[in-house]
């Protein structure tokens, strides 16, 4: 049941007295920037001063976000921005630590004595696109404000609400052909009686009908829709109207934005038998007649989704890409509204940003998913990027590749603070944006690009081997750029030199950079340029340190390449990276076809969809890549037959062989004629030792310990950690270079800022946050990822 609760005292009667958690339009804060938002307002006849007042989300912390003092006056009102950003500043715009959830959760208004002023419990409902939820003056009930008031008082609202409708609800919940239907709501009057509810329903996307809803006893309303009201495989959708006596009116869904709010409630006549048998989930779009040409354009269209027993509704598709946009099977965008969000197959939460892939011209459907899987599996932020079945008005429409779009939900997913800047397609990373794909910002808009000239400038070229070795020891996420570089090498990825490479900016935490992987398809030798399967060719594109400048890009040198190629400590980071991954994945020439990884991966998958994939090329027909003599029913066999033979099994002797450290015919260097000298395999006792560790029982957050590797090779610690009271897991891509030092801290952020261990010459290398106090430590002990011993320092 949900519930909130006003509990005013003599003292006082503050109140949470509305708030917005889906702003899109409604009102935008100094910097322009559509967060959600809670008011407070003083019903009392006297100042009140808001110190230590506090906001929370969890019951289990009352005082989670206080406020700073603060002179509310009698009848005033004070707006708090939740965007998470934590600002507590006097007289200057407030922002708590904490944000607002669509879906809904628990809020509360608490006093500095703890006691509770306004409750939310266990959650407000789930809301509405610029629909506010609050408190009307003499009501202890809240009901949503479709004419929202921040900063005034709600009751001058030009549109007051009608009564509450709480909750709709259909029965059967999958009805079959010759099932009628029946529609239930709960209804509660709030300024005056209730006059009538009533039922707006349309069959698919024909003319709606009006229906008369009657009461059921105490706030129950129903209404029957008749068998056959919708053919078995269309859409039956409905929307409630509820008027009182003083015509104020209310609906649910509360449809406050078109945009990005769902009209209608809905479901899949005889569900089951219309969703066709498949290995792999079956997404069904419904689009009306007269906007199925909108959805093949950038101006889209909008329409409903099915998936899974649940219906979608107002879903806007668009086509996505730019090269692929010209094909004659497109590749889709789909945003699905606030308060409804999309529940994906596969774990995870729910997302409103989606994509179909076409992946149209790959004969495998398989490279770009093939360099996501290998991204997200060795430990970069990687969309996902899954094959389905799309039925369009209940046919087949396309196999497609259900994948990730690049945006806030995509960091959030992978640990990273959605509120750091996001730049998509930096291309080859200089001060010019030079980029084929489109440079573009996405997230944190409200600032310029300040912070990306900034990096674009410090590894330019001309900073020289020391200048570079300081941008790339102190502004890169280094774990994170090494696991990226060496799978995007490795896999051959053509693309992300002078277009597609996409880096996130840790702008309010630590303030690194790191690469996300985006846009992979021209990648397991597929050329654009020469419509060829290249796999060896170091002079084009197979080279290992293909993009830096020695090795020379054709359409331009990407800074971030170059410099971690250049500086020595880096490169054989890289390397040593490279040499795991290959081990693990790739595995050498004349390992057993049937424990080989990538080829029992690529297996798995085509028969899973395989069935689909003859579909497709049926009614698509094939691209220029397509296998010389294939047809629709042989395609996919042809071209993974070709991505194997062609690629993967040259590439694997290329990579092992060719560039080897032991390959003596070839001398190692940096440009296309070398050998880069991939390392022989790690040995498995790694010679790192502790060395300094510095306590502050003063300042915990300066403390620190390194790790030392006195030896002539690179040693890789992904996934080990350290153990004991003190923890902290090393990320996937964290190498020690040769004769190096690593420092663990207690806070990165505040150990760049200005620790005196921070300032050598070169500036040190660190990870952090180390887990614990380093005084209360210990016996402190290194672990590999396999749980076996390295080192260890301290006493029980």
């Amino acid at each position: 049941m949900l519930a909130a609760s006003l509990r005013g005292s003599g003292e006082d009667s503050v109140i949470l007295s509305e708030f917005m958690a889906a702003n899109t339009r409604t009102l935008a804060t100094d910097k322009g920037r559509f967060e959600d938002w809670i008011e407070l307002r003083n019903t009392a006849a006297t100042r009140v001063d808001l110190r230590d007042w506090a906001l929370t989300d969890t019951p289990k912390n009352l005082h989670l976000w206080r406020l700073p003092s603060t002179n509310l006056p009698p009848g005033g009102h004070l707006l708090i921005w939740a965007s998470g950003a934590d600002q507590r500043q006097p007289g200057a715009p407030l922002h708590t630590a904490f944000r607002l959830a669509a879906g809904g959760k628990y809020l509360a208004l608490v006093r500095p004595d703890g006691s509770i002023a306004t409750e939310f419990a266990p959650k407000y409902p789930p809301q509405s696109p610029d629909v506010s939820y609050g408190f009307l003056p003499g009501i202890q009930q809240p009901s949503f404000l479709s004419a929202p008031t921040p900063g005034t008082p709600n009751e001058s609202a030009p549109r007051l609400p009608g009564p509450s409708v709480l909750a709709v609800t259909h029965s059967p919940p999958f009805p079959g052909p010759s099932d009628p239907v029946t529609i239930t709501a709960r209804v509660t009057p709030l300024l005056a009686p209730i006059a009538e509810v009533r039922l707006a329903w349309r069959a698919q996307f024909h003319r709606e009908t009006n229906l008369l809803m009657t009461p059921a006893g105490g706030s129950t309303w129903t209404a029957t829709l008749p068998a056959g009201s919708a053919a078995p495989g269309e859409l039956l959708r409905w929307r409630v109207l509820a008027t009182d006596a003083r015509t104020n009116l209310s609906t649910l869904p509360l449809y406050g934005n078109p945009l990005h709010a769902s009209r209608y409630f809905g479901t899949l006549v005889d569900a089951q038998a219309s969703t066709p048998t498949s290995s792999i989930p079956v997404l069904q779009l419904f689009l009306p007649p007269s906007q199925l040409g909108g959805a093949e354009s950038e101006s889209g269209a909008r329409g409903c989704f099915f998936y899974d027993g649940e219906f979608y509704d107002n879903v806007f598709v668009k086509v996505r890409g730019n090269t692929t946009a010209g094909f004659p099977k497109k590749s889709h965008r789909l945003e699905f509204p606030h308060d409804h969000p999309f529940r994906p197959p596969g774990s995870g939460g729910r997302i409103r940003h989606t994509s179909l892939m076409a992946e149209y011209g790959d004969p495998t459907y398989l490279r770009q998913h093939l360099s996501f899987w290998m991204q997200r599996e060795t430990g970069s932020a990687a969309p996902f990027h899954d094959p389905v079945r799309v039925q369009l008005n209940g046919a087949f429409w396309q196999l497609a590749m259900h994948s990730e779009v690049l945006g806030e939900e995509l960091l959030a997913r992978h640990g990273l603070d959605p509120g750091g800047a996001l730049y998509k397609a930096v291309g080859t990373l200089t001060p010019d944006f030079m980029s084929t794909g489109g440079f573009e910002k996405k997230t944190r808009r409200y600032e310029g690009n300040e912070d990306y000239l900034e990096l674009a400038r410090a590894l330019a070229p001309s900073a020289g081997i020391e200048g570079l070795r300081v941008a790339l020891f102190t502004r890169m996420n280094l774990p994170a750029v090494i696991n990226y570089l060496a799978v995007a090498r490795l896999t051959q990825e053509d693309d992300d030199i002078w277009a597609n490479m996409s880096l996130y900016h840790d702008n309010d935490g630590t303030g690194e950079w790191r690469p996300i992987a985006f846009d992979m398809n021209v990648s397991w030798g597929f050329s654009f340029a020469t419509g060829e399967i290249l796999a060896e060719e170091d002079g084009f594109r197979s080279h290992p340190f293909f993009g830096a400048a020695n090795v020379g890009a054709s359409q331009g040198v990407n800074q971030l390449y170059d410099a971690v190629v250049k500086v020595p400590e880096t490169r054989a980071m890289l390397l040593r990276r490279m040499r795991s991954v290959l081990d693990r994945f790739w595995q050498p020439p004349g390992t057993a076809p049937s424990r080989r990884v990538i080829e029992s991966h690529i297996a798995t998958q085509t028969n899973l969809f395989w069935t689909e994939a003859i579909l497709d090329r049926q009614k698509w027909g094939g691209a220029w890549m397509t296998p010389r003599g294939s047809t629709p029913e042989t395609m996919l066999q042809a071209g993974v037959k070709e991505l194997v033979e062609r690629f993967i099994e040259p590439r694997r002797e290329h990579l092992f062989l060719t560039h080897s450290i032991t390959n003596r015919w070839r001398p190692i260097g940096i440009t296309a004629r070398d050998n880069v000298g991939i390392p022989e395999p790690q040995p498995p006792e790694a010679p790192l030792r502790f060395g300094k560790v510095f306590v502050d029982p003063e300042h915990p957050g300066s403390e620190f310990l390194t790790l030392t590797n006195p030896s002539p090779i690179a040693i890789d610690m992904s996934g080990w950690h350290l153990t004991g009271r003190v923890k902290f897991p090393f990320p996937p891509g964290t190498v020690i270079p040769p004769a190096s030092e690593l420092h663990i801290v207690a806070d990165l952020a505040a150990f760049r800022r200005g620790h005196p261990a921070s300032k050598g010459s070169p500036p040190p290398w660190a990870l952090g946050n180390l887990r614990g106090r380093l005084g209360d430590a210990g016996k402190l002990s290194l672990k590999t990822d396999a749980g076996r011993s390295v080192t260890a320092i301290g006493k029980e």
